[in-house]
This record gives C-alpha cells, structure tokens and sequence, in this order.
C-alpha cells in the first residue's frame, strides 16, 4: 500500500489483483523516501517498507487508515484511492494455485501434473470453503484471495474514485506516476509460481458457476464500473 500524502493519493492492495505487480512498478520509477510518503513493506518478495511502522499492513483498507488516523475522515474527499478488481472467478483460480502451490511449500510442477479429476476434487474444496465462509460472516480471514474485493475497493458504501480493472493496471500505473511528475512506466509483472496452470472455467460445474456467481454478485458488478 501507498499513501503520497504529498499528492494526496492512495493505492490499495487488494491480494490476487496485480497489486504486487502494480506497486513495484511505482515504486521503481519514483523515489518516495524524501516527501514522507508511506509505503508498506513486501517482505513476499524482500522490499523494505517507507515510515512503514506508521501502519504495517500491505493490504490495508480505508477504514484501516483511518484508525490510525493517518488521515482525516473530512480529507478523505481529497484524495484520489487507485486499486484494481480482477473477474471474481479468475481471481479464485489464482487463489487456488496460490495456496496449493507457495501455501504448502510444493513446486510449481504440481499444478500442471495433476489430472483434471484431481483439479476438480482442489476446486470443489475451495467452492466450499468460499461458500461457508462468505455466507456466513462476509470474511474470510487467512483467505484474503476469497474474501470480497469490496472490502477493500469500497467505503461508506461507495466504490474508491480510482477503480481499475485488472486488465488496466498500466494505465493506473502511469496515471499515478504522472500525478508525482514521473513515469509513464511499463508493467512490470511479478512472476509468482503458482499461476492457475490448467485451472479455468472449464473445470467448474454449472451449479459451481451458479454459486460463485452469486457469492461474488456484488464484486461482478464492481468490476463491469471500473475502469
């Protein structure tokens, strides 16, 4: 997460949404160290953070922010809060890989030698898990890749003002940049080991699709208004 207090912007993480990808870009074509800006630590991928103490979650929400009252609730209207929404259903694909690959410490390789059965019976698990947990309380916590990107990309009931989809990240990227006098600079994408090899759609059940689709109604319709 990035708060440039200096040009009054934000960029929220949401986990699973180029998020990674999108804030080291930033934060290689401008240097944040001499304006007070905040930057959260990647300790996934060993970069250091900025006045990082001041609030130390990379994934932390509007409402988070102002708990600790790094910004006023009145200033909030001033500022421009950039992040992106991926398709809800790819994105739980990619949770899936994320977790049975880097979650269990396996290699990459096990993604692609598992049958299709076996990819259906990993999927099926995960259906449930998101069933369970978003029916019941809205939260999925140690799950953040199944959780509701709402929770991040909305406040107050409203979407953030600066709302990209996933397919866009470049354009946030160089509009941020060129709000601090930089950029425009090429996506640099974070080559993680557990892309979704050989998980799609395809595998899923029509009642699968039916149940993701209504688990995830709300970030669909998030995601058809970004930009």
């Amino acid at each position: 997460m990035i708060i440039d207090f200096a040009h009054k912007q934000i960029l929220i993480r949401v986990p699973k949404s180029a998020s990674t990808s999108v804030e080291m870009t930033i934060r290689n074509n401008t240097d944040f160290t001499k304006d007070g800006s905040l930057v959260t630590a990647m300790e996934y991928t060993g970069v250091d953070g900025i006045n990082h103490d001041l609030l130390p979650d990379p994934h932390a929400n509007v409402a988070q922010i102002l708990a600790e009252s790094l910004i006023e609730k009145k200033d909030i209207p001033l500022y421009n809060i950039y992040g992106t929404i991926r398709n809800p259903l790819d994105r739980f694909f990619s949770w899936i890989a994320h977790v049975e690959v880097y979650g269990y410490s396996r290699d990459s390789s096990f993604l692609s030698n598992l049958t299709n059965e076996q990819k259906s019976e990993i999927i099926e698990k995960y259906v449930d898990i998101a069933k369970q947990k978003l029916d019941k309380e809205n939260n999925i916590l140690g799950a953040m890749g199944l959780q509701l990107q709402s929770h991040w990309l909305c406040f107050n009931g409203q979407p953030i003002n600066k709302l990209y989809k996933f397919e866009n990240a470049q354009y946030l990227v160089n509009e941020f940049l060129a709000n601090r006098g930089a950029g425009p600079a090429t996506l640099e994408h974070h080559k993680g080991e557990w892309r979704p090899q050989g998980f799609d759609k395809t595998l899923l059940s029509q009642e699968q699709v039916n149940t993701l689709t209504n688990l995830y109604k709300s970030d669909i319709e998030l995601y058809n208004k970004a930009m």
